[in-house]
């Protein structure tokens, strides 16, 4: 993690500050938690806006299977991504991308920044392909990933309850390092 932190402009955005995510960004990162709006929040795995969760989160970002990354505009965190993986078993050489951008720095370009970073920091890692789960309807991030290079792999139907009780098609999309 020596490249961090990291100083980007982003086109007329300004900019931004590219680090890994630290213990004592717990409030930084419970108040970014805690601004996704509610649809958005509907796909997330965890209840962001539980302090517990987020400082869990936090403590887990510490451990040496997980990356997570952090873009800050004046102090805010505005992003956050990480490359989760197994240190064991068969798919040790499989790292899962997870992404999450404030609403009002969404289409600018950020996503595609952050999923870079975290690309390089898993060929760090030595993984040899990284993935991504998403509800199929989240069109905004498939189009990211695909501009990545990652292909659609599999859509596994009613796979996702999202906080609503509702079900809806889970997309895996991989690219190979």
């Amino acid at each position: 993690m020596a490249r961090y932190p990291k100083s980007v402009r982003l086109r007329d955005e300004g900019v931004f500050s590219i680090r890994p995510l630290r213990l004592d960004d717990f409030n930084a990162f419970l108040m970014f938690s805690r601004d996704i709006p509610p649809e958005d929040r509907l796909f997330l795995r965890r209840d962001v806006s539980d302090p517990e969760v987020v400082q869990k989160m936090i403590a887990e970002s510490q451990s040496e299977s997980e990356i997570w990354l952090v873009t800050l505009k004046d102090q805010r965190i505005v992003a956050q991504g990480s490359i989760q993986r197994s240190l064991h078993g068969w798919m040790r050489h499989v790292g899962e991308m997870r992404l999450v951008v404030a609403r009002d720095f969404q289409r600018r370009g950020l996503g595609s920044l952050l999923a870079r970073e975290l690309f390089i920091c898993a060929i760090g890692l030595k993984i040899e392909k990284v993935m991504a789960k998403m509800a199929i309807e989240q069109l905004p991030s498939i189009k990211c990933l695909e501009k990545l290079g990652f292909q659609k792999e599999v859509v596994l139907h009613n796979y996702i309850k999202d906080l609503n009780g509702l079900y809806h098609d889970m997309l895996i999309m991989s690219q190979e390092i």
